[in-house]
């Protein structure tokens, strides 16, 4: 009697949650329960290596009113630095707020996930097939695979690379928009909604080119997306969007906020970009790897750049891949969601792992987008090959991997809790490499352990000699010991082997300054600007040193552009400046 009372209740339940709604509710409801857990860990972890310059010492995003200021820091991650000034005008450094934002954010797009790939089963090329039968669990699976993989906390808990979640939360809404959009026409319901649908989507294509540069790929995406699943192509509706193509490239090109030549700075030799591509071969294979096997993960990897196309290694990865993509396109017709997914991961990847080089060859936030791919190609690819006759082995295999995925995300997450936990990690894996080091000092200086910043930092210049960086960290604990000669001879060297890197003669200038010698302070400072026309505190320091000789009106000029690039100039000092600027015309 028992037994029969709980078979009926288990049918009860069955029934109520196979039932649309119900069914969406509960995706929803254990999307966000398992997206709380892996995450949960991380609300309270500090600021990592890129959020010093690009929140906790960005002037940029004091002032959320001021979005000229925030425009002119970043034109290319316009939105991005704009939530950040949203962050930083709630609660300031508080870094549970900016963790907050970045789950939320991520949160979002494992929902988006989840309904992208529901609607992808409305299309006329998958709504026939049989495995559109299990839409709804494959739809709910890749949006887990996706919240749950632990190559995902490189963009979620490190502060900064919000950019990379949020470009990807634009970049899938304003897909999921043109599909609906489609999907509209393809109900012969054109008409208002399908034009606002229409318009939403290059809105929000816009939106996703000015939160990072990876969506240039979006109007591409686009219209492999048509040629996919439309069988009635629109190609007027779909070609348009390559007219969004020049907007990055323009926007990076005027605003002259990107070096792509950066990467020898950090690899001590210069790179070509038939090298970065070459190297970008076994990048790929290694990411891969991660996807399918996400353990050993490393946020600097020491990665050997590849020299020449004969290497085994190049050969084998370059096989690998071709080997990927001839399958995809070989079952294309029989595979069509697996075969998108493919193509998905490899054509997200493509801004990053080309033939531009840019500052490192290898990073694990860049597979956040396509992990959408991955994703997919990874609960799908369950359901086409065991099919409807082994769905009870699906349904135990994919829970059990995204348990584990979720149990490696937790674990993970406490690498991120501060940077010296972070980097005693880097330097574990990598123990060869200089940037480890280099940064590890930064944070021993932080916390006033001198003697342990200066050892990590003689590490780093032992490992790479040409490294400025570590040569104007060192000088600065110099400085900060009083030093002074020695403060001066690092930041002489760093301006020996890298003649233009800003920060060497910024901080030089500090010294002759505080020597009293104000014309090599401002000297320096002119240099410094050359190289960054953007670098507010030089403009602020030169001022108080015009100011010092009594030019007064080049003084206030700088001041004027220290303000426009969101610095805080004391007013003690705004005080001083315009009093004597008083006097003098009354003179």
């Amino acid at each position: 009697m028992k037994k029969d009372k709980r078979e009926k209740a288990l049918v009860k339940l069955k029934n109520l949650f196979s039932e649309p709604f119900y069914s969406k509710v509960f995706a929803v409801i254990l999307i966000c329960f398992l997206g709380i857990i892996a995450y949960s860990n991380t609300f309270h972890s500090l600021f990592h290596y890129d959020d010093r310059a690009n929140i906790v010492t960005n002037t940029a995003i004091r002032n959320l009113s001021n979005l000229k200021v925030i425009w002119n820091f970043w034109p290319t991650r316009f939105i991005t630095f704009v939530s950040f000034a949203f962050n930083y005008y709630l609660n300031g450094l508080n870094v549970f707020g900016y963790h907050a934002v970045n789950f939320v954010i991520h949160l979002a797009i494992a929902l988006l996930i989840f309904w992208f790939v529901n609607i992808t089963f409305r299309t006329p090329a998958m709504i026939k097939i049989n495995i559109s039968r299990s839409a709804p669990a494959i739809a709910l699976f890749s949006a887990l695979i996706f919240l749950c993989h632990p190559i995902q906390t490189g963009s979620v808990t490190y502060i900064y690379q919000r950019s990379t979640c949020l470009a990807a939360f634009f970049y899938l809404l304003s897909l999921c928009l043109y599909i609906k959009s489609r999907l509209t026409i393809e109900e012969k319901k054109k008409g208002f909604k399908w034009l606002s649908l229409y318009i939403l989507t290059w809105v929000t294509c816009i939106i996703a080119m000015f939160t990072k540069e990876n969506t240039i790929t979006l109007p591409l995406m686009i219209i492999l997306y048509e040629f996919c699943f439309f069988e009635r192509k629109k190609l007027s509706h779909v070609l348009s969007f390559l007219a969004l193509l020049p907007i990055i490239p323009v926007t990076l090109y005027f605003s002259k906020t990107t070096d792509f030549g950066s990467l020898a700075k950090l690899v001590g030799n210069p790179i070509t970009g038939w090298h970065y591509f070459l190297t970008q071969l076994r990048v790929i294979v290694t990411y891969l790897r991660l996807v399918f096997l996400p353990i050993n993960q490393n946020f600097d990897y020491d990665y050997r750049i590849s020299q020449s196309l004969i290497e085994p290694s190049v050969i084998m990865s370059l096989f690998i891949l071709l080997l990927i993509l001839f399958t995809a396109v070989r079952f294309f017709q029989r595979y069509k969601l697996l075969s998108f997914s493919i193509f998905w991961f490899f054509l997200t990847l493509l801004p990053e792992a080309s033939f531009v080089p840019l500052d490192d060859v290898i990073l694990e936030h860049r597979l956040y987008l396509p992990m959408v791919g991955f994703s997919l190609v990874l609960s799908s690819g369950a359901f086409y090959i065991l099919a409807e006759k082994k769905i009870k082995l699906i349904m135990l295999i994919l829970p059990v991997i995204i348990a584990c995925l979720a149990i490696l995300t937790y674990n993970r997450n406490f690498i991120w809790k501060n940077e010296l936990s972070l980097w005693n990690d880097v330097i574990r894996k990598s123990p060869y490499k200089a940037r480890a080091y280099n940064e590890r000092g930064v944070v021993y200086t932080e916390e006033g352990d001198f003697a342990r910043a200066i050892s990590d930092l003689n590490i780093a210049i032992q490992l790479n000699p040409k490294y400025a960086y570590a040569y104007v960290n060192r000088g600065n604990v110099y400085g900060a010991q009083g030093k002074l000669v020695n403060a001066e001879s690092d930041y002489l060297k760093a301006i020996e082997v890298d003649p233009n890197y800003a920060g060497s003669y910024y901080n030089l200038g500090n010294i002759y300054g505080f020597k009293g010698h104000f014309d090599e302070a401002i000297k320096n400072y002119d240099l410094a600007l050359k190289l960054n026309p953007r670098f507010a505190e030089a403009y602020n320091n030169r001022a108080h040193y015009y100011f010092l000789k009594k030019e007064y009106a080049k003084a206030l000029k700088d001041i004027k552009r220290a303000q426009g690039f969101g610095y805080n100039v004391k007013s003690t000092f705004l005080d001083a400046l315009n009093n004597a600027i008083t006097k003098e015309n009354k003179i």
